[in-house]
């Protein structure tokens, strides 16, 4: 009977065994659109070109919400003719939280201004993703406004910082967001880890060499 007590552990150990978050990053739109389940963008362009919205402003992308903080405020910048808008923070990160439920995608234009409505060339943003299991971080370096980032996470997203950090010209920016895209959960097959896949293999191996000791002493007694 120990044998079979120690596959049915083996087996408990293994359900037990969390499965390893995996973020995988995007650098095409499309690949990553096709990757995304429902992806949904909030472009900005409602935002009003220096217009202070304080701390905290709650936002939409398509059918999804979340919530964006700064630590001085957050406003409207714009760029071009045609005007393209996004969202600056007036501090050295913005933080994305409060996502709807099963966020586990997002991906947009993130590089720095120089806190007057202008893009500043040469500076870096640093992306940590909070999901599930744990967090993820991304530096792009020399970001530029039409530069495209995306991730894609086997868990839940919970969190998304961006910061700027001083680049090549030594001057910080501060973190600017265009074109936020969100997108929902995947449906993934559940695949063990190799490290219970070894433990489930080792009890079957045990159960196999037990079925085999049990007939050879069978045979044993009746000869």
């Amino acid at each position: 009977m120990a044998f079979r007590h120690l596959l049915a552990a083996s087996i408990t150990m293994m359900a037990a065994l969390p499965a390893q978050a995996t973020v995988t990053v995007y650098t095409d739109k499309t690949s990553f659109l096709t990757a995304a389940v429902n992806p949904a963008s909030d472009t900005f362009d409602d935002l009003l070109r220096f217009a202070g919205y304080g701390k905290t402003l709650t936002r939409s992308a398509g059918g999804y919400t979340y919530t964006a903080t700064a630590d001085f405020f957050l406003f409207g910048a714009s760029l071009g003719s045609p005007i393209d808008k996004w969202l600056q923070g007036a501090s050295s990160i913005i933080t994305l939280n409060g996502f709807s439920p099963g966020i586990s995608s997002f991906a947009g234009n993130f590089f720095n201004d120089d806190g007057s409505d202008t893009f500043l060339p040469g500076g870096d943003i640093r992306i940590v993703v909070t999901d599930s299991t744990g967090s993820f971080t991304q530096l792009i370096t020399n970001a530029t406004v039409d530069g495209f980032f995306g991730f894609v996470s086997d868990g839940i997203i919970s969190q998304i910082t961006v910061k700027s950090i001083a680049g090549s010209t030594g001057i910080l920016g501060e973190p600017a967001i265009n074109n936020l895209t969100l997108g929902a959960i995947r449906a993934v097959d559940s695949v063990p880890e190799p490290a219970a896949w070894a433990m489930l293999l080792t009890g079957f191996g045990m159960l196999g060499c037990a079925g085999r000791a049990r007939r050879g002493s069978e045979q044993t007694v009746r000869a």
